[in-house]
């Protein structure tokens, strides 16, 4: 299942949680992330990502974010804010579980 968020948390979280996903065995993969609340300036695009992330990392910004889960049947809440990435994987930990619920019930 596969589905597009939106996440406000900041830049060094997101970062973190994409890096976390590659390193550990996860449930779910971020496809894609990038922040939504504003353009950033020609001046921004030429930092570096150690410069970006020293000026900007600590600032609670908007992400859209396209994330899979294959274990779980049911989207996430296509559109819908969330207020952290930690409620997010809390959701999808919460999915999966049900999944799994459901699937003892049938046999």
């Amino acid at each position: 299942m596969e589905s597009n968020i939106r996440v406000t948390d900041t830049p060094n979280n997101m970062y973190n949680a994409f890096e976390r996903e590659k390193a550990e065995n996860v449930h779910y993969s971020i496809r894609y992330y990038e922040v939504v609340d504003r353009k950033p300036t020609a001046e921004e695009y030429a930092l570096t990502d150690e410069e970006w992330t020293a000026k900007y990392g600590d600032e609670v910004r908007l992400f859209d974010v396209r994330v899979r889960y294959p274990e779980v049947k049911k989207p996430l809440t296509d559109g819908y804010t969330y207020s952290s990435w930690a409620s997010v994987e809390k959701t999808i930990n919460k999915k999966i579980k049900e999944t799994e619920q459901a699937k003892g019930q049938e046999r």
